[in-house]
Protein backbone atom coordinates (compact mmCIF):
# COMPACT_ATOMS: atom_id res chain seq x y z
CA UNK A 1 0.00 0.00 0.00
CA UNK A 2 1.31 3.80 -0.52
CA UNK A 3 -0.09 6.82 1.30
CA UNK A 4 0.24 10.36 0.34
CA UNK A 5 0.04 13.72 1.94
CA UNK A 6 -1.18 16.95 0.59
CA UNK A 7 -1.50 20.31 2.19
CA UNK A 8 -4.52 22.57 0.78
CA UNK A 9 -2.13 25.07 -0.67
CA UNK A 10 -1.23 21.86 -3.30
CA UNK A 11 -4.33 21.68 -4.42
CA UNK A 12 -5.15 23.37 -7.72
CA UNK A 13 -8.01 22.57 -8.89
CA UNK A 14 -11.34 20.56 -7.41
CA UNK A 15 -13.62 19.19 -9.88
CA UNK A 16 -17.09 17.79 -9.22
CA UNK A 17 -18.13 15.06 -12.29
CA UNK A 18 -21.29 13.74 -12.54
CA UNK A 19 -23.75 12.64 -9.24
CA UNK A 20 -21.04 10.64 -7.97
CA UNK A 21 -17.52 11.68 -8.10
CA UNK A 22 -15.20 14.78 -6.99
CA UNK A 23 -11.45 14.84 -8.57
CA UNK A 24 -8.59 16.77 -6.52
CA UNK A 25 -5.88 18.10 -8.85
CA UNK A 26 -2.58 18.74 -7.03
CA UNK A 27 -0.30 20.77 -8.86
CA UNK A 28 -2.30 20.87 -11.85
CA UNK A 29 -1.98 16.97 -11.60
CA UNK A 30 -5.26 14.36 -10.93
CA UNK A 31 -4.12 13.17 -7.78
CA UNK A 32 -7.43 11.98 -6.13
CA UNK A 33 -10.83 10.79 -6.83
CA UNK A 34 -13.44 10.45 -4.06
CA UNK A 35 -16.50 8.07 -5.01
CA UNK A 36 -19.92 8.85 -3.13
CA UNK A 37 -21.60 5.67 -5.70
CA UNK A 38 -25.32 7.53 -6.29
CA UNK A 39 -25.37 9.71 -2.36
CA UNK A 40 -25.85 13.13 -4.51
CA UNK A 41 -26.19 15.30 -1.32
CA UNK A 42 -22.92 13.89 0.25
CA UNK A 43 -20.92 14.77 -3.22
CA UNK A 44 -22.71 18.23 -2.84
CA UNK A 45 -21.92 18.91 0.56
CA UNK A 46 -18.17 17.72 0.34
CA UNK A 47 -17.65 19.65 -2.96
CA UNK A 48 -18.86 22.85 -0.70
CA UNK A 49 -16.59 22.00 2.01
CA UNK A 50 -13.15 21.64 0.35
CA UNK A 51 -14.22 24.84 -2.09
CA UNK A 52 -15.14 27.06 0.82
CA UNK A 53 -11.56 25.35 3.08
CA UNK A 54 -9.88 26.16 -0.69
CA UNK A 55 -11.40 30.03 -0.56
CA UNK A 56 -10.52 30.59 3.38
CA UNK A 57 -13.63 30.25 3.93
CA UNK A 58 -15.98 29.47 6.60
CA UNK A 59 -18.15 26.39 5.72
CA UNK A 60 -21.83 27.67 5.62
CA UNK A 61 -21.07 31.73 6.11
CA UNK A 62 -22.67 34.04 3.88
CA UNK A 63 -19.26 34.92 2.29
CA UNK A 64 -18.85 30.78 1.32
CA UNK A 65 -22.15 30.50 0.04
CA UNK A 66 -21.72 33.59 -1.91
CA UNK A 67 -18.70 32.22 -3.49
CA UNK A 68 -20.29 28.70 -3.99
CA UNK A 69 -22.86 30.62 -6.24
CA UNK A 70 -20.33 32.14 -8.21
CA UNK A 71 -18.10 29.17 -8.75
CA UNK A 72 -21.62 27.18 -9.90
CA UNK A 73 -22.44 29.42 -12.22
CA UNK A 74 -18.97 29.39 -13.33
CA UNK A 75 -18.97 25.84 -13.98
CA UNK A 76 -22.63 25.73 -15.65
CA UNK A 77 -21.23 28.80 -18.22
CA UNK A 78 -17.86 26.40 -18.84
CA UNK A 79 -20.18 22.97 -19.46
CA UNK A 80 -22.51 24.94 -21.58
CA UNK A 81 -19.48 26.17 -23.81
CA UNK A 82 -17.73 23.07 -24.14
CA UNK A 83 -20.60 21.07 -24.48
CA UNK A 84 -21.26 22.94 -27.86
CA UNK A 85 -17.46 22.58 -28.73
CA UNK A 86 -17.53 18.83 -28.71
CA UNK A 87 -21.05 19.12 -30.60
CA UNK A 88 -19.81 20.95 -32.89
CA UNK A 89 -16.40 18.33 -33.19
CA UNK A 90 -18.94 15.71 -33.41
CA UNK A 91 -20.49 16.93 -36.66
CA UNK A 92 -17.44 17.94 -38.35
CA UNK A 93 -16.20 14.78 -38.10
CA UNK A 94 -19.20 13.22 -38.83
CA UNK A 95 -19.80 15.30 -41.54
CA UNK A 96 -16.14 14.90 -43.10
CA UNK A 97 -16.66 10.85 -42.88
CA UNK A 98 -19.80 11.35 -44.83
CA UNK A 99 -18.37 13.23 -47.44
CA UNK A 100 -15.92 10.92 -47.61
CA UNK A 101 -17.58 8.26 -48.28
CA UNK A 102 -19.82 10.07 -50.64
CA UNK A 103 -16.80 11.38 -52.46
CA UNK A 104 -16.07 7.68 -52.82
CA UNK A 105 -19.27 6.69 -54.48
CA UNK A 106 -19.40 10.01 -56.66
CA UNK A 107 -15.86 9.27 -58.21
CA UNK A 108 -16.87 5.57 -58.64
CA UNK A 109 -20.34 5.85 -60.34
CA UNK A 110 -20.52 9.07 -62.10
CA UNK A 111 -16.97 10.81 -61.47
CA UNK A 112 -18.71 13.86 -60.49
CA UNK A 113 -18.99 15.49 -57.19
CA UNK A 114 -22.17 16.09 -56.58
CA UNK A 115 -23.50 18.83 -54.30
CA UNK A 116 -24.41 17.07 -51.30
CA UNK A 117 -20.70 15.50 -51.23
CA UNK A 118 -19.44 19.51 -51.54
CA UNK A 119 -21.52 20.44 -48.46
CA UNK A 120 -20.90 17.33 -46.35
CA UNK A 121 -17.51 18.13 -46.94
CA UNK A 122 -17.35 22.12 -46.48
CA UNK A 123 -19.77 22.20 -43.50
CA UNK A 124 -18.20 19.44 -41.91
CA UNK A 125 -14.54 21.84 -42.29
CA UNK A 126 -16.76 24.90 -41.28
CA UNK A 127 -18.20 22.43 -38.12
CA UNK A 128 -14.52 21.98 -36.73
CA UNK A 129 -12.93 25.21 -37.22
CA UNK A 130 -16.24 26.44 -35.34
CA UNK A 131 -15.28 23.73 -32.27
CA UNK A 132 -11.70 25.18 -32.25
CA UNK A 133 -13.59 28.71 -31.92
CA UNK A 134 -15.89 27.84 -29.26
CA UNK A 135 -12.96 26.29 -27.42
CA UNK A 136 -11.15 29.72 -27.52
CA UNK A 137 -14.76 31.53 -26.22
CA UNK A 138 -15.48 32.77 -29.97
CA UNK A 139 -18.66 34.50 -30.18
CA UNK A 140 -18.18 34.78 -33.86
CA UNK A 141 -17.28 31.31 -34.52
CA UNK A 142 -20.57 30.35 -32.71
CA UNK A 143 -23.03 32.50 -34.86
CA UNK A 144 -20.98 30.85 -38.14
CA UNK A 145 -21.69 27.55 -37.30
CA UNK A 146 -25.47 28.17 -36.20
CA UNK A 147 -26.37 29.88 -39.65
CA UNK A 148 -23.95 26.70 -41.48
CA UNK A 149 -26.68 24.37 -38.99
CA UNK A 150 -29.57 26.30 -40.71
CA UNK A 151 -28.39 26.73 -44.40
CA UNK A 152 -27.22 22.72 -44.09
CA UNK A 153 -30.78 21.63 -42.61
CA UNK A 154 -32.78 23.89 -44.90
CA UNK A 155 -30.80 22.15 -47.99
CA UNK A 156 -31.83 18.47 -46.41
CA UNK A 157 -35.45 19.60 -45.85
CA UNK A 158 -35.75 20.47 -49.48
CA UNK A 159 -33.92 17.09 -50.48
CA UNK A 160 -36.00 14.65 -48.41
CA UNK A 161 -38.95 16.88 -48.94
CA UNK A 162 -38.48 16.61 -52.96
CA UNK A 163 -37.29 12.75 -52.40
CA UNK A 164 -40.31 12.45 -49.91
CA UNK A 165 -43.67 14.07 -51.12
CA UNK A 166 -44.31 17.63 -49.57
CA UNK A 167 -45.23 17.46 -45.81
CA UNK A 168 -43.52 14.18 -44.73
CA UNK A 169 -42.56 13.74 -41.42
CA UNK A 170 -39.23 12.98 -41.96
CA UNK A 171 -38.18 16.74 -43.76
CA UNK A 172 -40.09 18.05 -41.03
CA UNK A 173 -37.87 16.22 -38.61
CA UNK A 174 -34.61 18.08 -39.68
CA UNK A 175 -35.91 21.33 -38.13
CA UNK A 176 -36.23 19.59 -34.65
CA UNK A 177 -33.05 18.51 -35.25
CA UNK A 178 -31.75 21.75 -36.04
CA UNK A 179 -33.71 23.58 -32.76
CA UNK A 180 -31.79 21.87 -30.61
CA UNK A 181 -28.39 22.10 -32.00
CA UNK A 182 -29.12 26.05 -32.53
CA UNK A 183 -30.30 25.82 -29.09
CA UNK A 184 -27.11 24.60 -27.83
CA UNK A 185 -25.00 26.91 -29.31
CA UNK A 186 -27.20 29.58 -27.95
CA UNK A 187 -26.71 28.50 -24.81
CA UNK A 188 -22.59 28.87 -25.41
CA UNK A 189 -23.03 32.39 -26.89
CA UNK A 190 -24.64 33.39 -23.97
CA UNK A 191 -22.21 31.74 -21.55
CA UNK A 192 -19.31 33.83 -23.65
CA UNK A 193 -20.73 36.59 -22.59
CA UNK A 194 -21.26 36.51 -19.23
CA UNK A 195 -16.98 35.33 -19.28
CA UNK A 196 -16.35 38.55 -21.43
CA UNK A 197 -17.88 40.38 -18.05
CA UNK A 198 -15.79 38.05 -15.75
CA UNK A 199 -11.62 38.36 -16.41
CA UNK A 200 -11.51 35.18 -14.10
CA UNK A 201 -12.88 32.72 -16.35
CA UNK A 202 -10.07 30.15 -18.02
CA UNK A 203 -10.36 29.08 -21.18
CA UNK A 204 -11.20 25.03 -22.06
CA UNK A 205 -9.17 22.86 -21.61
Amino acid sequence: NREKEWLFDNITHVNQKGTGLIEIDVHNKKELILNFGFKKDDVQRTYDLIQSWLKGLAPDSVEATTTLQELASEKQNQDALKNAKNLLNYFGVFSLILGALSLFTDTTLTSEISITTTINIVSGLIYLACGYGAKHRSEIALWIAILVVIAERAHWFIISGTLSGDGSWSSWLTWVFAIIIVSSLWKAIQSIRTMEENSVYEPLD
